[in-house]
């Protein structure tokens, strides 16, 4: 313990930068702050009061997180001051895993890795957001710790944290906690670990103390690590659904590597597709283009190409190898899963991308150096840009489903009811937003909680009743399906006659096309 004190203080961690991380995170994240955004399945955790499901989900530290500090994971400001504290507080191991000096190009590049607009895609549910970032923080405790290896501390001319073994034994812990977290972020270490090994060896490079033994040794105890990671996290879940027996289908959905005996080429082509999509072309991943991602790409390449060149083969062949690793490692989790995951699982993408940017900022040619700068000032404005067609999409969609439900309250409330009684309602069709905002793939930016599920009554509910509306009560299922006649007759919304009283219950019909517990009966009701 002495000796991780000693190397703390070695590396001169200070309140001053991380005050900088902090403000700078804050400013680039000020729009989740200020506004309470409520997304699909917020509505559900408001209402939670046990999260044990989690633990089914194998995310057993997310569990822990929202029940002893969040007991309402549902809030405003708070998941995200969490959130900009602790990447703040992992970008600082970071730039010291890789052994970056306190200048200016760790405050240039702290954008590209807190802003990237991947990670909204996980902030719009926020129950999600608090575990995740202390599980950011532990894969970056785990990568300083990595950076401090025996093997690592030759190349990197730096004070080694314990034994091989005591060293390894630590990124396991870290990292197996950061897998109960959000299980993507094995993807995030191993990029992490790959990267830190490929800047010791264009460290290496420059002085001549690359030793190829020594970083293929390094390569090894990061698959060494991964593999005990697991065994850890997956005891522990064990043990979890051992004392809280849930099933276990979410975690099993994960792992599906026989699709890559019965299907390589089809495999292949999706792992080059996935890769092109966020690359390449991200307008449809990203809900906005980043163009200038290709761009970034290009120069780091050239950048670390004039820095191993006239080296010897081996020394570039490493080289060229792991920053090839480093690009393709966020992808391995389509290889495991042989199905396109959401974007929010690409938890790697923003680390690989800073990575790159650093790569491109280290070169000792001004004409690369500038060309960064200029790639990265247009990259941080994509980015801004399109985060704010996140954050438009889904400030207009919730306004106006606090409108739409105002509005069916006060027609109900016309029709007259008791307020002290249960409100019963039945709820025939769907509606949807549209606007000029982008809804990218795999998202609820921009979906209604009166559209989503096609036309789920009960998430309809739960969103009013968290609106203040609490005595709202949807009819039973099959009372329901008696009323599918009478649907057929009524106008939609907002015609008048759209909501209609019958007996004690309300009846609303929000659009022509049926939800998806009325399509049963509309055979026999026509």
């Amino acid at each position: 313990m002495s000796n991780i004190i000693q190397i703390f203080k070695k590396e001169e961690f200070s309140l001053g930068q991380f005050a900088i991380f902090f403000a700078t995170a804050i400013a680039f994240n000020l729009y989740f702050l200020s506004n309470f955004t409520l997304s699909i399945d917020d509505e559900i955790a408001a209402f939670r009061t046990d999260p044990s499901a989690w633990i089914g989900q194998g995310r057993w530290l997310l569990y822990l997180v929202e029940k002893q500090l969040f007991p309402q994971p549902v809030l405003p400001y708070v998941p995200n001051v969490v959130f900009c504290a602790t990447m703040a507080a992992a970008y600082a191991l970071l730039v010291r895993a890789h052994d970056l000096r306190d200048d200016w190009r760790i405050y240039f590049s702290f954008p590209v890795f807190c802003a990237f607009p991947i990670w909204p895609f996980i902030a719009a549910f926020y129950p999600n957001l608090p575990a995740l970032s202390f599980g950011v923080l532990f894969v970056c405790a785990a990568a300083f710790l990595h950076s401090h290896s025996p093997v690592l501390a030759v190349l990197l001319r730096r004070e080694a944290i314990g034994s091989s073994l005591a060293n390894m034994t630590m990124q396991a812990v870290l990292l197996a906690m950061a897998l109960g977290a959000y299980q993507s972020l094995f993807m995030l270490y191993l990029a992490m670990g790959l990267g830190v090994i490929a800047r010791a060896a264009l460290s290496g490079v420059e002085d001549d103390r690359f030793s190829a033994a020594n970083a293929w040794r390094a390569v090894w105890h990061v698959c060494l690590v991964g593999c005990c990671a697991l065994a850890i996290y997956l005891l522990i879940s064990r043990i979890a659904l051992w004392l809280m027996p849930f099933g276990t289908a979410y975690i099993g959905n994960f792992f599906n590597l026989q699709e890559l005996v019965r299907n390589p080429q089809g495999l292949a082509y999706l792992f080059l597709s996935e890769m092109r999509s966020y690359y390449l072309v991200a307008s449809q991943k990203y809900g906005g283009s980043l163009s200038a991602v290709p761009w970034l790409i290009a120069i780091a390449l050239v950048a670390v190409a004039m820095n191993v060149r006239a080296k010897q083969k081996s020394v570039i062949l490493f080289v060229t190898l792991s920053f090839f690793a480093v690009l393709v490692s966020p992808f391995l989790l389509t290889l495991i899963t042989a199905i396109e995951m959401p974007v929010r699982a690409f938890v790697s993408v923003p680390y690989v991308i800073w990575f790159l940017a650093i790569c491109a900022l280290g070169s000792k040619k001004l004409v690369i150096t500038v060309a960064s700068v200029l790639v990265l000032i247009a990259l941080q404005f994509q980015a801004v840009r399109a985060t704010g067609n996140h954050a438009a999409a889904v400030t207009i969609a919730l306004e106006q489903d606090k409108l739409l439900a105002a509005d069916l309250y006060r027609r109900m409330a016309g029709l007259g009811f008791d307020e002290s009684k249960p409100i019963m309602i039945d709820i025939f069709g769907r509606r949807f937003c549209k606007t000029a905002y982008p809804a990218p793939w795999s998202s609820t930016f921009g979906a209604s909680f009166f559209g989503w599920d096609e036309g789920n009554i009960n998430r309809m509910v739960r969103f009013m009743r968290l609106l203040g509306y609490p005595k709202i009560t949807p009819l039973a299922e099959k009372k329901r399906l008696l009323n599918t006649r009478k649907f057929l007759t009524m106008p939609s919304w907002p015609a008048p006659g759209s909501v209609v009283k019958q007996g004690d219950v309300f009846l609303i019909k929000l659009s022509d096309k049926s939800d998806f517990i009325h399509a049963r009966s509309l055979p026999a009701a026509r």
